[in-house]
């Protein structure tokens, strides 16, 4: 009986550190790339140079004509980016 019991507990710690093993040495995918019109991230940078917030940049490049969706990408990208810088 105890020697079953011992077994149990012992493929059961086996089972676990082999979760664990596996977890860690598992790959990360890296991120995929954000594309981003280069002129707006420009005019992002120089924005925010300004002082000016993600809602005041995004209203102010609205008005100067460029799409949301690439409004978008760019504030992202922009936020991923400084993210990283300050890693």
């Amino acid at each position: 009986m105890a020697n079953t019991y011992l077994l149990a507990i012992g493929i059961i710690v086996f089972v676990i550190i082999a979760v664990v093993w596996v977890l860690l040495r598992r790959k990360k995918e890296p991120e995929p790339e954000i594309y981003a019109n280069p002129e707006i991230m420009d005019e992002i940078k120089e924005s925010r140079k300004c002082g000016m917030n993600d809602i005041q940049i995004k209203n102010a490049l609205i008005r100067h004509g460029w799409k949301r969706d690439d409004i978008d990408a760019a504030l992202h990208k922009d936020a991923v980016e400084g993210k990283k810088s300050e890693d």
